[in-house]
């Protein structure tokens, strides 16, 4: 059954039971008279990658260069995120139903989630004086910020083509990272088909600088499989010695011990 027709076909009694129902059609039929409503926290996320590196396919591993990569700069990642109203995404697109996330262990792993992780909160002034601080200024006059050295920063922003939240969410994105002045928009103009947008990752598309995308989770906590050094998914293309260290002890003989694991997890 097409997603678009579990509400009229609640009303109409035609079913019984609808699992998944669109979140995005709950305000509307939230009140219907003999429905009952269950919810869950399912193993999902949503997430703003930034590509710093390449898949090295000769080695199958990753070959991140955050020294040279356009998004490597930690500082102007930070004040993106504090360009962002995350609680605001939450509400306004998905009518309450997600919120700001402090971690991409999401709180389906309730033992391993940490929401009293410290994130970057919505502040458009800190975010502007987070890029005058690192050098960022519109050296030309014409509203953009060039990067550190001078040289114009034109950010490709990426992100999926599909539901009626799809391109009002990038627009929002792309109007927030606008207003510190920064020159980012769609890559080529338009979202990107689902199978499409997956290729261009998986392939390192170089017009890729950051990217909307999401992921479930499997049962067990473990993420090497999307952020590993030697995993074709771990599409921002990171990887560190350190990284490595703790998601290899996570599943290792010392993590059998849950409160070890929880603590290893909890680190990474």
């Amino acid at each position: 059954m097409a997603p678009s027709s579990i509400s009229s076909a609640l009303e109409s009694k035609d079913v019984d039971v609808a699992v998944n129902f669109p979140t995005n059609q709950y305000p509307d039929v939230a009140d219907m008279e003999g429905v009952e409503w269950l919810a869950q926290i399912e193993p999902i996320y949503d997430y703003i990658g930034f590509k710093y590196g390449m898949w090295d396919a000769e080695n199958s591993t990753v070959d991140s260069n955050m020294e040279e990569a356009k998004m490597g700069d930690v500082e102007l990642r930070r004040a993106m995120w504090h360009a962002i109203d995350n609680n605001a995404v939450g509400e306004r697109f998905y009518n309450g139903l997600r919120w700001k996330a402090t971690t991409i262990i999401p709180p389906y792993h309730k033992n391993f989630h940490n929401d009293e992780i410290e994130t970057p909160e919505f502040n458009i002034d800190e975010a502007n004086n987070i890029l005058d601080a690192a050098g960022y200024e519109d050296v030309d006059g014409d509203g953009m910020r060039e990067d550190p050295n001078g040289e114009p920063l034109e950010i490709n922003f990426a992100a999926m083509s599909g539901g009626d939240t799809s391109e009002p969410l990038a627009n929002y994105y792309i109007q927030q990272w606008q207003s510190i002045g920064l020159d980012i928009d769609k890559l080529n103009g338009r979202l990107i088909e689902y199978n499409t947008f997956y290729d261009m990752l998986e392939n390192d598309d170089p017009g890729i600088d950051v990217f909307l995308a999401g992921w479930s989770v499997g049962t067990d906590v473990d993420p090497t499989a999307l952020y590993g050094a030697d995993a074709p998914y771990n599409y921002i293309r990171y990887e560190s010695d350190n990284n490595t260290e703790l998601l290899t002890r996570g599943m290792s003989e010392e993590a059998l011990d849950i409160d070890k694991r929880i603590e290893i997890y909890k680190e990474w």
